[in-house]
């Protein structure tokens, strides 16, 4: 037997004493502290924060003084009653031990909590100060819960500098690589990020992370085949690694190559029967194969754990309804909105009344989800389509009008806008749009092309294109 394997049976029969003495109101049985500390992070990784509390009051009934515990304590009152109680708590704890670098990094975590993010980094650094003048470990983990708080801030240079510490302290570090990568992205500097992965790479050929982030920049970047190449890597480094499973069999999605984009899909399935990302993506696969009842049944899988997702109630009516089973879509999406105020659901729900001919039932949800999302451009454009198909284009002109500011959806709006001219036959002020939008940013040309591929079929539309080098 692996080790790892012995330890979780260890852990198994761990478990069941402590649920055992809690169902039966026993009193609480000898556990020793780490014991403990293990059983509290397995409920709240399994989000069962009562059963996490029961053991945290066990843990304190016989170990009151014990500062991990009480920390643990903090933790449950941050996510379940009151954070502002948990700072307080904090703060009291603070006193009698003023340089416990778990007391101030709980702190941070709190603060990170309540999107405190300048508070939060405050506490981050001085438990790195701490760290670095005891000559700690963790330095790693201290210097992505930074980065995180840099990347809430949209300071994603910043982020990207703490990510590079931490992976430069701990290579072997199999998330930091990727996260890095997401930094990298947001901040567009993706030919960057994927030149420096490679630069680690040289040093450190077996860490599967750095061949995971690379892949991810890669595959962002819209070259599949190299991506596929980095997985590999991963795969041959373990090759029952899940993530690179996932991530080979999400490249292939991405590719159109369903059938093998499924064979890794299941290879998850095999270890992890519930895991919902998988689940929903071998329903992408499905649907997009027009294979409609074998995507619903992976969606409604999805679903029975995770039953207040709007992405998969989104996801699920869409395949009802071009599936012809129209009524069966309404009613699951009435049914949701019966539960939540969700854009998603008033945006699907709006769309395919729209897409029934039935503008009147469409209009209303369509325009509330513009005022739920605050403006987002997908919504936006729907409403403006909509008041097309209604034969209303003076309206949806002067909706798109009312919706163009100085910020930074002003180049997306205009290009709605030239979509919507070029609907209605205004060709001259069309190509205006369209040619302003897409010099502003090439990601509205991407955005146009797998938004409108029909209206590529105008020849003007080309020529911009070409004029722009965008063409393909």
């Amino acid at each position: 037997m692996k080790p790892e394997e012995l330890y979780e049976n260890e852990f198994k029969e761990l478990l069941t004493r402590f649920e055992s003495s809690v169902n039966t109101g026993n009193s609480t049985p000898f556990f020793d502290t780490d014991d403990l500390l293990d059983i509290i992070d397995h409920y709240f990784g399994e989000e069962k924060p009562e059963m996490a509390k029961k053991a945290i009051d066990a843990g304190l009934r016989l170990y009151p003084d014990n500062t991990d515990l009480k920390l643990c304590e903090v933790q449950y009152i941050a996510g379940e009653i009151d954070p502002v109680k948990a700072v307080d708590m904090l703060e009291k704890m603070e006193r009698n031990e003023p340089d416990n670098p778990k007391i101030i990094f709980t702190k941070g975590n709190v603060f990170s909590f309540q999107r405190r993010n300048e508070d939060a980094i405050r506490e981050f650094s001085r438990v790195l100060e701490i760290a670095q003048k005891q000559n700690l470990g963790g330095l790693d983990d201290i210097y992505m819960h930074l980065a995180f708080e840099y990347e809430y801030l949209e300071d994603f240079d910043t982020a990207i500098e703490y990510a590079k510490k931490a992976i430069g302290f701990d290579p072997s570090n199999e998330q930091a690589p990727a996260d890095l990568c997401t930094f990298f992205d947001h901040a567009d500097r993706i030919d960057e990020g994927i030149g420096y992965m490679k630069g680690l790479i040289e040093s450190n050929p077996f860490a599967s992370g750095l061949w995971m982030g690379l892949g991810i920049l890669h595959r962002t970047k819209g070259e599949y085949e190299e991506a596929l190449k980095c997985f590999d890597y991963v795969l041959a480094i373990d090759d029952e690694d899940l993530n690179g499973l996932f991530q080979k069999a999400t490249t292939f999605l991405l590719l159109e190559k369903y059938n093998d984009a499924l064979s890794f899909y299941k290879r998850i399935l095999a270890v992890t029967p519930n895991e919902t990302a998988t689940l929903f993506n071998m329903g992408e696969c499905y649907e997009r194969m027009q294979e409609h009842s074998t995507a619903q049944t992976y969606f409604r899988k999805v679903l029975q754990l995770d039953p207040g997702s709007t992405q998969v109630i989104t996801k699920l009516a869409r395949s009802y309804f071009y599936q012809n089973k129209k009524n069966k879509a309404f009613t699951l999406l009435n049914d949701a909105l019966k539960e939540s105020d969700a854009s998603e659901l008033h945006a699907t729900l709006g769309q395919m009344y729209i897409e029934n001919d039935d503008f009147v039932s469409g209009l209303p949800h369509i325009c509330h989800a513009v005022d739920i999302a605050h403006n987002q451009p997908e919504f936006i454009a729907a409403v403006c389509y909509a008041m097309v198909g209604a034969g209303l284009p003076n309206d949806a002109l002067d909706f798109i009008e009312s919706k163009i500011s100085p910020d930074e959806n002003r180049s997306k709006m205009i290009l709605i806008r030239g979509i919507i001219n070029l609907k209605i036959r205004n060709k001259d002020a069309a190509l205006r749009d369209l040619l302003y939008a897409f010099v502003s940013d090439p990601n509205n040309v991407f955005w146009f092309r797998e938004n409108h591929p029909e209206l590529l079929e105008y020849p003007e539309i080309n020529s911009l294109l070409e004029d722009v080098n965008f063409n393909s």
